[in-house]
C-alpha cells in the first residue's frame, strides 16, 4: 500500500512539473539588417516573444557573440500569454563588409536556450584625406610618424619619393 501511495505521488509530482511550466516562442528568431552605413551609427532590431506555457516566464540572461552587440531585454517577469522582447543592437564603427552575430537567451523556460541571430553588410565609409594620412605634423599630413627614407650614406645623392599633404588656411 505505501509502495502505491509513493507511485502515485511521484506521479502526480512529474505531472505537476509537465504541465507547469513557463515556455518561450519568439516570433522570429533571425533578422536582416540588409545594407547599413557605417557612419550612420547603431542599428536595433527588436526579437518579440510570448510566453505559451503555463508558469511564470524569467529571462536569466542574454549574451551577445561580440562586443559588437549589445543586448537588452525584459527584466521583469513575463505571466502566461503575456509577450516580451529581447533588442538586440549592433554597431558598425569600423567593421566594414558582411557580418552574422547571434545572441544567447537563457530562461526558466522548457527550453532554456535560444539563439537569435542578426546579419548584414556594412557599406564603408567613404576615405578621405585623413584616412591615407593619418599622422599630423603641424599644418602637414603625413601617413607615417617616421618618414622611411632607407640606408642615408655619405657616398652621394639620395633620391626618396614622399607623399604628403599640406593645409593651406585661406586669409
Amino acid at each position: 500500500m505505501n509502495r502505491s501511495v509513493a507511485i502515485l505521488c511521484f506521479a502526480i509530482f512529474l505531472a505537476m512539473d509537465v504541465f507547469g511550466q513557463a515556455q518561450i516562442e519568439f516570433r522570429n528568431t533571425k533578422h536582416n539588417f540588409g545594407e547599413i552605413e557605417e557612419e550612420g551609427g547603431p542599428v536595433k532590431y527588436t526579437f518579440v516573444f510570448e510566453n505559451t506555457g503555463d508558469d511564470t516566464l524569467k529571462i536569466n540572461n542574454v549574451r551577445a557573440s561580440c562586443g559588437c552587440t549589445t543586448p537588452a531585454w525584459t527584466k521583469q517577469n513575463i505571466l502566461p500569454g503575456d509577450t516580451g522582447y529581447v533588442i538586440a543592437q549592433y554597431n558598425p564603427f569600423n567593421r566594414p563588409g558582411g557580418f552574422n552575430k547571434s545572441l544567447t537567451v537563457s530562461t526558466n523556460a522548457e527550453k532554456q536556450v535560444t539563439t537569435l541571430q542578426i546579419s548584414g553588410k556594412v557599406k564603408p565609409k567613404p576615405k578621405g584625406p585623413k584616412d591615407d594620412f593619418p599622422t599630423p605634423m603641424g599644418d602637414l599630413r603625413v601617413k607615417y610618424r617616421a618618414l622611411p627614407l632607407g640606408n642615408i650614406t655619405n657616398q652621394g645623392w639620395l633620391k626618396r619619393n614622399l607623399k604628403f599633404i599640406i593645409r593651406v588656411k585661406r586669409k
